[in-house]
């Protein structure tokens, strides 16, 4: 493994820093390894054992169903979403409180989680693909800004008006009309 990617974050909880097409490799390669675990250990660790394959069979339907769909969701799709990844969040705050109670820091609270949250809310609410508009890195937007920024004519001064005015319109090109909405 590269150097890098596998941290102990304040010395305790592990972290496998991972981006986009990996992320999904190891996800996949983690519901079949934890699949073939034998069951030794005390109970509550075979529980947390078939709570983690759980949580890791979550992520890679959410990647596929995601990945599979287009930019506007059938209601059939957006409900399937919608439900894998409240699911995945059901199970992984089980998988932080058997991790407290074995006194073994392996599952951290993050704030993306309540924003993955409103991801599954959202994709529900609107039937809107969240790979067609969300991310859940600032640094994203902040590439977004710079990319617009580039784009502006830089003569005749208002430039920070036409910025703001140029991504309110995009934020508000994120939302689907539907027929018959208001």
């Amino acid at each position: 493994m590269p150097a890098g990617l596998l941290d102990l974050e304040q010395g305790t909880y592990p972290v496998l820093k991972l981006k986009a097409w990996n992320g999904r490799l190891m996800i996949l390669f983690l519901a079949v390894a934890l699949k073939g675990l034998s069951e030794p250990g005390d109970d509550l660790l075979r529980k947390e054992r078939r709570a983690a394959l759980a949580a890791a069979e979550c992520v890679a339907c959410i990647f596929d169903r995601s990945e599979r769909a287009a930019r506007l969701l059938t209601e059939q799709e957006a409900e399937s979403i919608s439900e894998a990844i409240l699911k995945f969040l059901m199970i992984y705050k089980q998988l932080v409180k058997m991790s407290v109670s074995r006194n073994c820091p392996r599952y951290k609270i993050i704030p993306k989680m309540h924003a993955l949250l409103h991801v599954g809310e959202d994709v529900r609410e609107t039937r809107c693909n969240f790979r067609h508009f969300h991310c859940f890195m600032d640094e994203d937007y902040m590439g977004q800004m710079k990319e617009l920024t580039i784009k502006l004519p830089k003569v005749g001064g208002g430039l920070e008006f036409r910025l703001l005015t140029r991504w309110l319109l995009r934020l508000g090109a994120s939302r689907p009309l539907r027929a018959g909405a208001k």
